[in-house]
Parts: structure tokens; sequence; C-alpha cells
């Protein structure tokens, strides 16, 4: 596991909001855990939603020809 600067920072600022007085390694790695999994559940949402939209424009695209 390889933590950018920026999300340890990030890791420290959410720990201060929510008054944990010391982040172990533990902690960090589980805060990196959940960060991955938002970010992916996020693309394949995504991917879900562009997958939608075409179907969405393939079928207007089909009245349009019929009409």
């Amino acid at each position: 596991m390889n933590m950018t600067e920026r999300l340890i920072d990030k890791i420290d600022r959410l720990a201060a909001e929510a008054n944990i007085k010391e982040v172990t390694p533990e902690i960090r790695t589980f805060a990196w855990l959940v960060e991955n999994a938002a970010l992916i559940s996020f693309w394949e949402a995504s991917v879900r939603q562009v997958e939608y939209q075409q179907k969405v424009r393939d079928s207007f695209l089909d009245k349009e020809k019929n009409t």
C-alpha cells in the first residue's frame, strides 16, 4: 500500500475532526481501504450510468427512425 501525502493529510484532518488522538497504522490502513472501496463503487456506478444512457440514446434513435 502506498499512500500519497494528500491522502495522509486527508486522513489526519478527518481523524482530528473525529477527535481521534492517535492515528495508528491500522487506522490509516482502514481509511485507505474505505477510500479505495468508495472510488471503486463510484466508477462502477459511472459505468452503469454510461450503459444506461447509451440504451436511452439508442432507444430514442430507434423511435426517431420509425416515425
